[in-house]
């Protein structure tokens, strides 16, 4: 995968052409399928009188957190789905907004994996929405052609991550024992719009202050430089393209039996991956 989850993250999510619209139900991550949340899953807030929803599956397996820790989130009500969608309030003052519906039990809401947070966006979301279909567009790297493609939102899929402990340790030949592990969305918040990807490599980096990680990232040379795309790779996991053939037509030369050339019209086909390089997108855009 090398840079381009990472780049879906932060360079492409904060500001991207990619166009999302509405939603639907619930995914369960034991097997990847849309479900409702269960009447066995939900407490009552009686604070705001809204249902207190315990989250048994996430993205992230739960690895970067404690043992017997706990997660659960409130559905997002009408009034919450009009601010969001109103344009006052910029992508990150949003998601602060998402988390105050977030409720961890045993570590810090802000210690929560950056896609686990998507998830929990989306699935707050789906409280709210009925069925729906939304679009993406992206052009086509042969016909130059932009290439819409309509979705629904069933068919989203996360992609769980398929280590079983985390922090992975490494040793650099500029330096011994560093422990990798998600981004986090304290590490997303505090990043600005303008960060790069090698920004984000140093918050992948857990134990060394984030000025001496950049530093590190930024001066790896040879195998180091191999060895980190393995760790981004290992640590990646998010919502997966889906895959499709440019429709458009396009203009090509045939020759015929004699081997005279001919303008023929023909469809392009390209293959195309249609991302959602704006996860953020999915949770706050208007329907």
């Amino acid at each position: 995968m090398g840079l381009e989850i990472l780049n879906n993250i932060l360079g492409n999510s904060k500001k991207d052409e990619s166009i999302i619209v509405d939603i639907p139900k619930i995914k369960d991550y034991s097997n990847n399928k849309i479900i409702n949340e269960t009447q066995e899953e939900q407490k009552l807030d009686l604070n705001n009188k809204l249902p207190r929803i315990q989250l048994n599956e996430l993205p992230s397996g739960f690895i970067s957190y404690p043992k017997n820790s706990k997660v659960f989130y409130t559905p997002m009500t009408l009034k919450e789905l009009d601010l969001l969608n109103s344009g006052t309030i910029n992508v990150e003052e949003a998601m602060k907004y998402l988390l105050d519906s977030i409720d961890c039990e045993r570590f810090n809401k802000y210690d929560l994996a950056y896609f686990d947070v998507v998830y929990i966006g989306v699935k707050r979301k789906l409280t709210a929405m009925g069925d729906c279909m939304g679009m993406l567009v992206k052009q086509c790297p042969n016909c130059g052609n932009y290439v819409e493609y309509k979705f629904n939102y069933t068919d989203l899929d996360f992609d769980d991550c398929k280590l079983e402990s985390l922090p992975i340790t490494v040793d650099f030949e500029c330096a011994k024992g560093l422990q990798f592990s998600f981004l986090t969305i304290k590490d997303w918040l505090d990043l600005d719009t303008d960060s790069k990807t090698l920004s984000i490599y140093a918050k992948l980096i857990k134990n060394v202050p984030y000025e001496e990680s950049l530093n590190l990232i930024e001066n790896l040379t040879g195998n180091d430089i191999k060895k980190l795309y393995e760790i981004e790779d290992k640590l990646s996991y998010g919502i997966k393209p889906f895959k499709i053939k440019c429709n458009h037509l396009i203009e090509d030369i045939q020759l015929d039996d004699k081997g005279e050339p001919h303008k023929i019209t023909k469809d392009c086909g390209t293959d195309i991956e249609m991302e959602v390089t704006s996860p953020y997108e999915v949770i706050f855009c208007e329907s």
